[in-house]
């Protein structure tokens, strides 16, 4: 054995191996190798040639490696055999070693023997098919059949079973199972190790029906031998994720005739898993199975059971084994009969029926505990029956001897509050009961007597008053919610015994959260109707009462909580942490809304909404003859405040979401406010928890018809507002329809969570929203960062954006605003071009340029080393830094990993420099500031660890920056290709990657993670070509701020933890399920766009991902330099970018990238942007940088029937085709007829297919191509044409074609064609024809046209 690689280094070419072009790609690595091998290990004895070949035959089957490799050696050494298939076979058999073996030996193995001239027999494809079953890669194996079908050999038994034993461990189920049952009706007997690895891998995936089927298949043909283990750990998983049948067959073949006796935890498992069911018969049997046992039947085991006889419908066993509890060891609690009040409390009948049980088993002479009437009581309460409880309570003296519990009367003041009127009157008469059964009360009972006295009474608070100071005398303190109750209640009456609650709302930590209200409730009082002028009396009283509770804040002036009060407020649901609303929506004084019906309200105030169908894009908006402020105004109040009390079913006070606010342009007025919309979604959640499922039903559909229509109407007045003529009165009616985009998505986003039996993704989150855009531009965004982020995210995370602020909005852009509408450029401010570089940190800075000394720089690239600068601070002196020159062995694999930081940079923020290898000495000052925080982090650490005995503590950590370490001088230039091809070795090699960016730079630690990612994300160094594979071949990314050192990979890693309202554990506080689902979005978004993982390991293991993450990355991000994107690409993807280098034109530079890539990817066809126009490469994107690239997601189909008759088979990846002609792939797609009229095709059209049944309709789809018009690139009549699919099982969601010119059939069946245009197709059955798209499509003939099944297409 040469040498040993891992599996990760894997690379095997995508292109099938047919005819000539038979071929597996040069590899870098070797496995054991035949031609190549060292002197032979000790065998312990010297056996001839032919013992030898027998020994090896031997050693092979049982997958000895280096037993293998020592009789590789000797053969080849000492008996000078020539390379041959027995040799080959065993080199392929040891590879079966589940530990030394890898796909990357076989691969490497095989493309030895083509190497030498030998030709693959059967034994060697069985061989090589063995080994793949160990260590699985689905391309080789492909490629060993396919060579097994050209060459006629048949599959063995032993082969087909590797095969499915190779598809299961690579979790292609699918097709496994459907391998098995080719095999099985072919009559070949399976081997019970192949059905156990379904069963194992099958219970992995939660596919229990499928693993059930096979168990009782082999128990079904006499099986007898399945082992002992198989079925713990079918029982043990099925009972695990509750699936009734496989757990039942496993328990009554195995458990219940006494072959296993589970432990505990499969026995609870069990119970559990039939009381979800209602199998009270299998719980039962559990259940005494566990009582058999020495240990105690703990209260689960009990509920459990009783749940089962629940779900079962036998509500009077569920009693009476309450009442058996009662006599056990393990007597019942409250949470005992919580399955049986959930049970009963869905109708009164139900609750009659249990008390009538409980009298019966009564008078049984079976003592009932108090806990069975408990639940009766409060499942009547839950029913708002209160008169049934009280009457229930009356007669449980005579069913319970126990008597009354607190629980009983806390449920029955429950009853009290939540009675319409509340009935303060009952609470009374049960609050003397209780002293009079002297029933001790805890908090809880103080806290609904609390709330029964303030809901009861008008302005009379003193016996709620009374109540609480009884509480707190006894130290039970009542709950934040009552608490506020209190305030909310009093504050209003000028109670100003409010000003001593935030006291005890210290002891739940909730002081500031009650301050905070009762602050701005005091001074609502001031707002009340107008009367601003009693401001300043509230403020005296506040005043006063700062002396006594110094809990309140010691502000300089107290006046500042009516300065906070005048901070214009806006969409506070999603400044997460209260950072100033970008943008104010003004409440419209105009029409109110009458909580009514929500879809009829249009006509009864007279306006008709069809009037702007975006059909009609050629008619102007119709506003009903009145203004567009009359417009905006019956929009809000339909929209929004409509749509609000129709999604949460009740009316809500103007006043909740309207503040008062003011400025120095506008004075006071009144906004629109979000600050309650939290709250009110809260208290949604809960009332739909409770309701009945006829109403549900109904909740649900009047919900899902409110946000279809305001979704419907927004887009329309949209597209007409911004498409066509302006409309320059328009700014009230455009910020109405931006204010209720972000309410719909707060509202769509909980809703989705809180009703999950609906697909709401059928209504399609809003994106056109050009307000906000403007809004940015004008605020001083770059047009390209706002175009990123609307095509990334929905407007509340832009919004959300927005609020942060970004560095960029200080720099010029007003050449990024003359470029823009120009399509294909991208932001120019401050490019490197066009500024001096380097910069100083500070303007008036001239201090001088410092460097390492260039000529060790050379030295150390000369001798194979990688430079690295470390910096040298005399007693920690930063006046004094200097730089010196370290040389780093990358090819040492001896060497200590993590050794140095690499610094990931943009140039034009100030730290490039085009001219030479020297910074100002400020901004190396400014390096070793940051250095020294990072010596601070983990990963600073372990450098000073690793590198202790070079390291002197006057010496910062060593790091690598391109500015110090790349020669630039145009003499050095083959220096610098040699530095720029170990780009991706220096990155991996380092400890950690550290992207700095001045807008990064001046976070704090105060900043939370969502608005780091949106930092992050809005970034000038998350927008550059080379910092994506910085950040991506670096094992961590840390970003240094101030005071702060953010690991990007811990903070992504941390957010899966978090539910909608989930408590965090970090601060302590309550997260918002809005905050969260925007966090989840940015999270996505980030690993989608930055960091998606440890790209070294994706590229070896999954090219194709780690290509498609990279370039769709690239969509976003830019160069200086065009002919940087195809080093960038090639590196990243490891492939030598020497030979691009000498490459001097950007296009050559472009074509070679694709010939070198071990993957081609079908959506490079459908990316957006100009093509290349060298012949065989014109279906290619000319670049995949902002704003061309990839813009979409797509999925293209797996699996494809050859005929229908046939077994599904897998599509083979895209390749370059070998003689030149463009990309092979394989697409489904229709042939358009020859036609005889002289017209070209037009840019809409209808094709029909020789089915009667089927059509299509296509349309044109810019995709940025084109410079030329569609008469211009389609116009010649004489051309035939043809549409391939994306993919045509989904063209609902994925409607993307292609549009190729038809050019002829190939040999071997292919056909040729030319890539011409992006198109939309649609099933003629599904699409609907409305406006001009509907009077282009009548006047322009249709087209015949006949379907072409999956076939390999070269495109050019």
């Amino acid at each position: 054995v040469v040498s040993q690689r891992t599996h990760d280094e894997i690379e095997i070419s995508s292109k099938p191996l047919q005819g000539e072009d038979y071929n597996i790609r040069k590899h870098l690595y070797q496995g054991i190798s035949i031609r190549e091998q060292p002197s032979p290990g000790h065998l312990g004895y010297h056996p001839n040639k032919d013992e030898a070949y027998e020994t090896l035959r031997r050693a092979s089957q049982s997958g000895d490696y280096f037993q293998v490799q020592k009789l590789l050696a000797l053969l080849i050494q000492q008996h000078k055999e020539k390379p041959n298939l027995r040799l080959y076979r065993a080199a392929l058999l040891a590879n079966t070693d589940p530990q030394h073996g890898s796909a990357a030996n076989v691969s490497s193995l095989l493309e030895e023997m083509l190497e030498e001239g030998l030709i693959w027999d059967s034994g060697v494809c069985h061989a090589a098919i063995k080994a793949l079953a160990i260590h699985p890669n689905y391309l080789l194996r492909w490629h060993v059949l396919e060579e097994l079908r050209k060459r006629w050999f048949t599959l063995s038994e032993e082969g087909w079973h590797d095969v499915i034993a190779g598809l299961v461990k690579d979790k292609q189920i699918e097709i496994a199972f459907d391998t098995l049952d080719i095999i099985q009706r072919e009559g070949i007997r399976v081997q019970r190790w192949l059905y156990d690895i379904f069963i194992y891998n099958l219970c992995d995936a939660c596919e229990f029906d499928a693993a059930l089927s096979i168990m009782r298949h082999r128990v079904g043909n006499g099986d007898l031998g399945i082992s002992g283990t198989i079925w713990a750990y079918f029982l043990d998983a099925a009972s695990r994720e509750y699936h009734l049948k496989a757990t039942e067959y496993a328990y009554r073949k195995r458990v219940e005739p006494g072959y296993w006796n589970p432990p505990s935890g499969v026995c609870l498992n069990i119970l559990n898993t039939a009381a979800r069911y209602g199998h009270y018969r299998l719980a039962t049997d559990v259940f005494r199975t566990l009582t058999k046992r020495s240990q105690t039947i703990q209260t689960y085991h009990h509920e459990a059971v009783i749940e089962a006889y629940l779900n079962g419908g036998d509500l009077l066993t569920a009693l009476t084994l309450v009442v058996l509890m009662n006599r056990s060891e393990t007597p019942p609690t409250e949470g005992s009969t919580r399955e049986i009040y959930k049970y009963i409390r869905s109708s009164p009948e139900l609750c009659s029926t249990a008390l009538e049980h409980l009298k019966a088993l009564k008078c049984e002479k079976r003592p009932i505990p108090t806990v069975g009437i408990n639940c009766v009581i409060d499942a009547y309460i839950h029913l708002n029956d209160l008169k049934s409880a009280v009457d229930t309570y009356k007669i449980l003296h005579t069913v319970c001897p126990t008597g009354p519990t607190t629980h009983t009367f806390n449920s029955l003041f429950r009853g009290c509050r939540d009675a319409v009127p509340p009935r303060k009157d009952q609470a009374m008469f049960l609050a003397s009961e209780m002293v009079a059964l002297k029933v001790r009360p805890d908090a809880l009972t103080y806290d609904r007597l609390i709330l029964v006295c303030i809901m009861a009474d008008g302005d009379d608070m003193e016996d709620a008053w009374r109540y609480y100071n009884e509480a707190v005398e006894m130290r039970l303190w009542p709950r934040i919610g009552t608490l506020m109750a209190l305030a909310r209640k009093g504050c209003p009456l000028r109670d100003k015994r409010v000003w001593g609650l935030p006291k005890v709302a210290e002891i739940e930590g909730k002081k500031d959260l009650l301050r905070a209200l009762l602050n701005d409730l005091w001074i609502d009082v001031g707002y009340m109707g107008g009367a601003i002028d009693n401001t300043q009396t509230l403020l005296q009283d506040l005043e006063e009462y700062l002396v006594d509770y110094p809990l309140l804040p010691s502000t300089s002036s107290v006046s500042n909580l009516l300065r906070i009060r005048r901070e214009i407020p806006g969409m506070e649901h999603l400044l997460f942490a209260g950072g100033t609303a970008p943008i104010v929506f003004s409440f419209l004084d105009g029409e109110s809304w009458d909580s009514g019906d929500f879809l009829s309200y249009p006509q009864r105030h007279g306006w008709d909404t069809s009037v702007w169908d975006w059909s009609e894009d050629g008619v102007r908006l119709d506003t009903h003859g009145r203004k567009f402020d009359d417009l905006a105004a019956f929009l809000q109040s339909w929209l929004f405040f409509g749509l609000l009390e129709t999604v949460l079913g009740k009316k809500i006070p103007l006043g909740e979401f309207t503040r008062l606010a003011g400025d120095e342009e506008k004075g006071p007025r009144l906004v629109i406010t979000t600050s309650k919309l939290a709250a009110y979604l809260d208290e949604f959640q809960v009332c739909f928890i409770s309701m009945s499922d006829h109403e549900k039903l109904q909740m649900e559909d009047t919900i899902y018809d409110a946000l279809s229509e305001a979704l419907i109407v927004n887009y329309r007045l949209n597209r007409k507002i911004y498409v066509g003529d302006p409309y320059p009165d328009s700014d009230l009616l455009q910020e109405t329809l931006l204010c209720q985009t972000l309410l719909y998505l707060a509202l769509e986003r909980f809703i989705a969570k809180v009703i999950t039996n609906v697909d709401w993704t059928t209504l399609e989150r809003p994106t056109f929203q050009p307000l906000l855009e403007k809004r940015m531009i004008e605020a001083g965004w770059c047009p390209f960062d706002v175009q990123f982020l609307r095509l990334t995210f929905t407007p509340d995370i832009m919004v959300f954006i927005f609020s942060l602020g970004c560095n960029s909005v200080l720099k010029d852009h007003h050449l990024c605003h003359e470029r823009f509408p120009k399509f294909g450029d991208h932001c120019v401010a401050d490019s490197v071009d066009s500024i001096s570089l380097p910069k100083h940190v500070e303007p008036d800075c001239d201090c001088p340029l410092i460097g390492p000394d260039l000529k060790e720089i050379e030295t150390a690239v000369r001798n194979g080393m990688v430079p690295v600068v470390a910096l040298s601070l005399p007693q920690d002196d930063l006046e004094d830094v200097e730089l010196l020159l370290y040389e780093e062995d990358l090819d040492n694999s001896q060497r200590d990993l993590g050794r140095y930081f690499a610094i990931s940079h943009v140039w034009k923020e100030g730290l490039g420099n085009p001219d030479a290898n020297i910074l100002p000495k400020c901004q190396v000052r400014h390096l070793a500031t940051l250095l020294i925080d990072l010596e601070k982090s983990e990963q600073g650490k372990s450098i000073i660890v690793a590198g202790s005995e070079r390291l002197e503590s006057r010496l910062t950590v060593p790091f690598w920056m391109d500015t110090f370490c790349i020669p630039v001088s145009p003499q050095l230039q083959e220096l610098r290709n040699i530095c720029i091809a170990q780009m991706r070795k220096i990155y991996e090699s380092a400890t950690a990657a550290i992207a700095l960016d001045p807008d990064l730079q001046q976070l704090s630690s105060s900043t939370n993670p969502t608005e780091f990612l949106g930092h992050l994300l809005s970034c000038s160094w998350r927008s550059r070509l080379w910092t994506y594979q910085e950040g991506n071949l670096a094992w961590s990314l840390l970003v240094p701020a101030q005071a702060i050192i953010f690991d990007v990979e811990k903070i992504l890693d941390q957010f899966p933890e978090f539910s909608n309202r989930e408590h965090d554990v970090t601060d302590g506080t309550a997260r918002d399920f809005i905050e969260v689902s925007i966090r989840r979005s940015m999270v996505d978004a980030s690993r989608r766009l930055l960091k998606f993982s440890v790209a070294s390991r994706e590229v070896a293991e999954d090219p194709e991902t780690a290509l498609t993450n990279m370039l769709r990355a690239l969509a976003h991000r830019t160069t200086s330099r065009d002919g940087d994107e195809a080093i960038c690409i090639a590196t990243f993807m490891n492939i030598n970018p020497t030979p691009l280098l000498a490459e001097l034109s950007t296009k050559r530079r472009m074509q070679k990238l694709l010939c070198e890539l071990p993957v081609l990817s079908k959506a490079m066809l459908f990316a957006f942007g100009p093509r290349m126009q060298e012949p065989g490469f014109q279906w290619a994107p000319e670049t995949f940088l902002s704003p061309h690239g990839y813009r979409k997601d797509f999925m293209f189909p797996v699996l494809y029937r050859p005929d229908p008759a046939a077994e599904p088979v897998t599509i083979p990846p895209p390749y370059l085709c070998p003689k030149g002609l463009g990309m092979v792939a394989v697409f489904s797609g229709i042939k358009l007829d020859p036609q005889e009229s002289s017209q070209p095709l037009p840019e809409h059209f209808i094709v029909l297919t020789s089915s009667a049944r089927e059509g299509f309709v296509v349309d044109v789809n810019d995709a940025g191509a084109h410079f030329q018009s569609w008469s211009e690139v389609c116009g010649d009549p004489s051309t035939e044409w043809a549409v391939l699919f994306a993919n045509e099982k989904n063209l609902r969601q994925a409607p993307d074609a292609l549009l190729v010119e038809w050019q002829g059939e190939l040999d071997g069946g292919r056909i040729r064609c030319k890539w011409k245009y992006d198109v939309i197709v649609e099933e003629l059955a599904d699409c609907v024809l409305e406006g001009a798209r509907k009077e282009s499509l009548q006047q322009a003939n249709s087209y015949q046209g006949h379907r072409i099944p999956f076939r390999e297409w070269v495109i050019d």
